[in-house]
């Protein structure tokens, strides 16, 4: 009876202090009820009257994880997370394998300014755990992540290696369950963001130096589609890589060149391929990257609409099969109003979605319905292709035989680009000549190029403005 009373006045901690050597067992029961009730007022901001029960009840149980880890939220709802902290940590001593306080305590060191260096041990630990919970791991990925990007966490490479043996092997098919795994994608955008951090710390950005069981490890891992992309970044600050090291890397960043329809995929792997020739002056780009950098460069022009090529199977509609047909629609005008230009699929709505899926990869921006084309994007990548060959070519190795085919055929006229597009092309082109020959004293043009030279200096006015782009091309 008195048990009712106290609980229907909400006054149950007074009933557990007055009766502390009483009824066994329903004193089991009102600190099973207590402690709901308490988490409830908790999670109602009833934080006063909380605060009062978990005091009574830590007097008479100080040692109860259950108890610490309410009164660690307690502090969290105030904004105390050190004190929170401090609470999740006494009752983790008692109960180190509680996932439910290991899952807390990574909240809580999300919250801090500056991690201690329990909290950063504690991340790592959980991260390189092969046996910890997969949604435990996952979460302390995440925070790692973040606090790594903002430069607060660093990983040494003993850890990144472990991180690296603690992935998932997974099949080029096969599909990933990431509440059974953790997140690859992200495990490799750490490594890399990691390694970025580590040497601009160093003051060597870009001249990071990595051990060879390292450099082995992300190699490897190269091979995982599911990390191919994040790691490939690594390699923009990596400074002592061989031939070997740079196979794989250069196979993905070909293939993207060639494949890839996302235009920053393209960009960053240009960039990665530009970083690797500058900070290991000794390695050579296969001829089918640099080919497929030409080509590139050749095929596209950032003054004109880019062609939409096909991704799903072709249909007969009307003679016409459904891409021409959405490209007659373009080509009319190319800011119709999209639902105009999509309304001719609309009994089809796989196709309509594909067809906007396939207009925004292609890098056209759909703002207010309307369809227009984004330059911005097309000219950065290009530029930083140029760029990339302008790394190339200063490169030890400079320019072989085959690569100054290559920009010999850039330079010759091509139809099916603009002519602001083709000046823009040449004036890159005799940069990078120039930037070559000044870098190798050694480099030896080949006819073919020096013939197209020749044909642009002699459209240029005889001044020393016009001959000085072609200072170390006409000597």
């Amino acid at each position: 009876m008195y048990y009712n009373y106290l609980y229907n006045r909400g006054d149950i901690s007074k009933y557990l202090s007055e009766n502390n050597q009483e009824d066994s067992g329903l004193k089991e029961l009102i600190k099973d009820v207590l402690e709901k009730q308490i988490d409830e007022d908790i999670e109602d901001d009833n934080l006063d009257k909380a605060q009062k029960d978990l005091e009574i009840a830590i007097k008479n149980e100080p040692d109860n994880p259950n108890l610490n880890n309410s009164l660690a939220y307690l502090n969290y709802k105030k904004g105390d997370y050190d004190s929170a902290l401090k609470n999740i940590n006494f009752a983790l001593e008692k109960e180190p394998d509680n996932k439910n306080l290991i899952s807390n305590k990574i909240e809580l060191i999300d919250k801090q300014n500056d991690l201690t260096d329990d909290s950063k041990n504690f991340l790592v630990n959980k991260l390189i755990d092969k046996e910890a919970d997969k949604d435990i791991q996952n979460k302390a990925l995440d925070v790692t992540l973040k606090n790594v990007e903002k430069g607060k966490v660093e990983l040494n490479d003993e850890t990144m290696e472990k991180l690296l043996d603690n992935k998932n092997n997974q099949e080029d098919n096969q599909e990933i369950n990431l509440k059974n795994n953790i997140n690859e994608s992200k495990t490799a955008k750490l490594i890399s963001a990691n390694i970025l951090n580590k040497s601009k710390k160093e003051g060597k950005e870009g001249q990071y130096t990595i051990n060879k069981e390292l450099k082995s490890k992300i190699n490897e891992n190269l091979t995982n589609p599911n990390m191919k992309n994040e790691l490939l970044s690594s390699y923009k600050c990596i400074s002592n890589l061989e031939e070997k090291d740079i196979e794989m890397p250069m196979k993905i960043i070909t293939d993207n060149i060639e494949y890839e329809s996302n235009s920053k995929a393209i960009d960053e792997s240009v960039n990665v391929l530009s970083s690797i020739v500058k900070n290991n002056k000794n390695v050579e780009v296969n001829e089918k990257t640099f080919t497929n950098l030409t080509d590139f460069i050749n095929t596209n022009d950032y003054n004109q609409y880019s062609q939409v090529d096909e991704i799903i199977d072709k249909k007969e509609e009307n003679n016409k099969t459904f891409w021409e047909k959405f490209q007659d629609k373009v080509n009319e005008n190319v800011k119709k109003e999209l639902k105009e230009i999509v309304n001719e699929f609309e009994d089809d709505k796989d196709k309509q979605y594909e067809l906007i899926k396939h207009i925004k990869e292609k890098g056209y921006n759909i703002t207010k319905n309307k369809l227009t084309y984004s330059q911005g994007e097309k000219k950065k990548t290009i530029s930083n292709m140029f760029d990339c060959l302008n790394s190339i070519g200063k490169s030890n190795k400079g320019f072989t035989k085959e690569n100054l085919n290559e920009m010999s055929n850039l330079m010759k006229i091509n139809n099916s680009q603009s002519k602001d597009f083709q000046k823009f092309k040449k004036k890159e082109i005799i940069k990078v000549i120039n930037n070559s020959m000044e870098a190798n004293k050694k480099q030896i043009l080949t006819n073919d190029l020096m013939d197209e030279i020749s044909k642009e200096i002699n459209t240029k006015k005889k001044s020393k403005k016009s001959f000085a782009s072609f200072k170390y091309c006409i000597k």
